[in-house]
């Protein structure tokens, strides 16, 4: 009887560590190396800012809006899905601190970024 009760706490043992590690390895695990940014972006009505869209069914965590590849609106905080953002142009700048204006809309060409994802072009 008692190495029936020791055996028993040995294998009850075990899966707490086994269960402890999993959690432990899902909690620290890596995020994946590259997603997609499905989004519905465009110039706003009154022709001063960018409306963006998450048409993804998780959120963006920490995005960078980008325009022309040198003007850039960092968002601090996470997008969930179906989520609507309006963005100024003046918000837009360069590293150099020059902002977006309507001036500008030649050639337009428009991003998103995020650490894991990528819009596709």
């Amino acid at each position: 009887m008692g190495r029936i009760i020791t055996g028993l706490i040995l294998i009850l043992g075990i899966v707490f560590l086994v269960r402890g590690f999993m959690s432990d390895v899902k909690r620290h695990e890596k995020p994946p190396t590259q997603y997609i940014i499905r989004d519905d972006s465009r110039v706003g009505e009154s022709g001063s800012e960018m409306v963006v869209i998450n048409k993804n069914n998780f959120s963006w965590t920490d995005p960078t809006f980008v325009i022309k590849e040198r003007y850039r609106y960092h968002y601090q905080g996470s997008l969930p899905p179906d989520a609507k953002i309006t963005v100024p142009f003046g918000k837009f700048t360069t590293d150099e601190g020059n902002a977006f204006t309507k001036d500008n809309m030649l050639n337009f060409e428009f991003d998103i970024r995020t650490a894991t994802m990528a819009r596709a072009r």
